[in-house]
């Protein structure tokens, strides 16, 4: 629900209201007396007609009818296609002042313009539809964040949430990958397999930006009464919410299921979402309970209703209705038409005592296509949605890590384009710009190198060939860049793979790389900060396996320390000190600190 003043939220409680629009047509103003009477109405919903569902990703419509003399005058008789409106909505408060907010999903870009009689029908759609554009990208990797931040930047669309608030969705941390076969042909159907992913729906807020909203839990924004509803209200004899949760496994034709305790609601199938495919059997466990446990929080009455309008209301708004055959039932708006003083609302659902059995077993899914077995060239694209940036003389920072696998021994073409943006530490000195290759985390012995000799856009072109490439196996390729005399910066999208090969498949296994880093703080004895502290990490890496990591920290060797050194003989007998509060065992050649420094123990 849109924030508005106290005086806002008491005028449209009165029985008595009037309701307001105004709004820019290409930077243009218009009033309420330009648009025809009755003619004006927003629509939108984020989920099916019948049913509950998460990763809604649907186009809110506005219609309206300019009076033919404003049409005539504002904008020339054919160039309305592509006119951005921007309406608003208000109400008169007590006193007569008006106050307006921006209308659902801010701004439409003209879609149909039809001169009639009556005057100019306009049919234009929100930002949603910017992202019906095709996507090609068969191979990635990234947070929800980089996803979207993407999708936006592709699509000429503003992103509304921050890295934070992407990161607190229930899967918003987790590093998600795209691979070859995903079935993703638009960007809109990636924002709605992440939104999904993320147990939300993705919507057009009010200052045109796109956001990720959860189906909210029982808490209502508003209160309903029988004055704010007309006659026709409808409310189901029962409340819908979710227990269980059926994922499509591609890799066996399968679905999973999951469940909280007590298992008596709905199971809500998400299909076979691309970004919830890989990984190990714990990880795929723990992002999908995710989804589960926030969708478990739901719980609503199936409803339709009439209502003064109040533009402040969105999708995904919870009311509480109250008063007549309303039996204080709660209800989300999960679709709406808005017309200037009244506003039609349903919220859908299927009843939990109706479930069926059969959805709480494993079932073969039909009509999923199997691998690629024949000698057809497969192509798999891999494209970066994450930024990154070279620094000069710094280790070399990886670029590409993709996965594939083959059903015959092959030869493999690796086609590689990286866009890069340089700065040169010295304008005089060109920078060198070195590419490593490995091949099941071998490097390769070739090391192609490139100079680049002025700042600005540059476009590095690699071209590769593994040849006897294993059958049966998956296998790994990394690419990494380093850069001297210079910074080079990759802005997201400007990474573009293409491997391409006979009798290529899709891998099912995990496909990625694990950062870990750690800071040791300075370490102190007897008062003095130490020297250069240094440690040998060993990291084991299991293909096909549980990975995992260790650590080895080297022998502490006090000969690093600027200290002072007594020598000391004679007895020194027994060789137990009491130091700190510490006892330290010492034998000849080993040092024991006091205050004054180190000790050399001689005997």
């Amino acid at each position: 629900m849109y924030e508005t003043s106290q005086a806002f939220k008491t005028a449209t409680s009165q029985p008595i209201q009037k309701h307001l629009l105004r709004g820019t047509i290409n930077g243009a103003s218009f009033a309420q007396s330009d648009v025809l009477a009755k003619s004006f109405k927003i629509s939108g919903q984020l989920c099916e007609n019948s049913k509950i569902t998460l990763g809604g990703v649907y186009i809110s419509k506005l219609e309206l009818t300019f009076a033919t003399s404003y049409a005539s005058a504002v904008i020339p008789r054919g160039s309305w296609q592509g006119a951005v409106i921007v309406p608003e909505l208000g109400i008169e408060l007590a006193g007569g002042t008006p106050e307006y907010i921006p209308a659902p999903a801010y701004e439409y870009t003209v879609h149909e313009a039809k001169w009639t009689e009556n005057g100019l029908a306009l049919i234009a759609y929100d930002n949603m539809s910017k992202f019906d554009k095709s996507l090609n990208l068969n191979e990635s990797a990234g947070v929800v964040y980089d996803f979207l931040l993407y999708a936006c930047n592709r699509c000429g669309v503003q992103l509304g949430m921050t890295e934070e608030q992407c990161a607190a969705l229930c899967n918003g941390g987790y590093f998600f990958g795209l691979y070859p076969d995903d079935g993703i042909k638009t960007y809109r159907d990636m924002i709605a397999w992440l939104a999904q992913a993320n147990a939300s729906y993705a919507l057009i807020g009010r200052d045109g930006k796109l956001y990720l909203k959860e189906l909210p839990a029982p808490d209502a924004i508003d209160t309903i009464n029988t004055r704010a509803r007309f006659t026709g209200a409808a409310f189901s004899d029962f409340e819908t919410f979710y227990t269980g949760l059926s994922v499509a496994e591609i890799e066996t034709n399968t679905t999973k299921y999951y469940n909280v305790e007590p298992d008596n609601g709905l199971t809500m199938n998400l299909g076979a979402n691309p970004f919830l495919q890989y990984g190990t059997e714990t990880t795929k466990t723990q992002t999908r309970m995710a989804i589960l446990s926030k969708l478990a929080q739901f719980r609503a009455t199936p409803f339709s209703a009439a209502m003064l309008t109040n533009p402040a209301y969105d999708l995904g708004d919870c009311l509480l209705f109250v008063g007549g055959i309303a039996s204080n039932n709660y209800g989300v708006i999960m679709q709406y038409v808005m017309d200037i003083d009244k506003i039609s609302v349903l919220g859908f659902g299927e009843n939990p005592a109706l479930m069926s059995a059969q959805s709480k077993t494993d079932k073969d899914i039909s009509g999923l296509k199997g691998q690629n077995k024949d000698n057809r060239i497969t192509y798999y694209t891999y494209t970066n949605v994450t930024p990154q940036t070279i620094a000069d003389g710094d280790d070399p920072e990886t670029v590409v890590n993709l996965r594939f696998a083959t059903v015959e021994p092959t030869t493999v073409t690796l086609w590689q384009e990286f866009k890069l943006d340089v700065e040169l530490t010295d304008p005089d000195t060109p920078a060198t710009i070195t590419a490593h290759y490995y091949v099941d985390g071998i490097e390769e012995t070739y090391t192609p190198v490139q100079t680049i000799g002025e700042n600005g856009e540059h476009i590095l072109g690699l071209q590769y060939y593994i040849q006897n490439v294993t059958a049966g196996t998956p296998h790994t390729w990394l690419v990494t860049l380093e850069i001297e005399g210079g910074e080079a910066v990759i802005d997201a999208g400007d990474v573009h793979v293409c491997l391409s090969g006979q009798g290529l498949v899709g891998s099912g296994g995990f496909i990625g790389y694990i950062e870990a880093s750690d800071t040791v703080p300075p370490f102190v004895v007897a008062g003095l900060l130490a020297g250069t502290f240094t440690d040998a990490p060993a990291v084991n890496t299991h293909v096909n396996g549980a990975n995992s990591a260790a650590d080895t920290i080297a022998v502490y060797d006090p000969d690093t320390l600027t200290a002072p050194f007594i020598e000391a003989t004679g007895d020194l007998s027994p060789r137990v000190y009491l130091f700190g509060g510490l006892y330290i065992a010492t034998e000849a050649g080993d040092y024991l600190a006091d205050e004054n420094g180190f000790i050399l123990i001689t005997e």
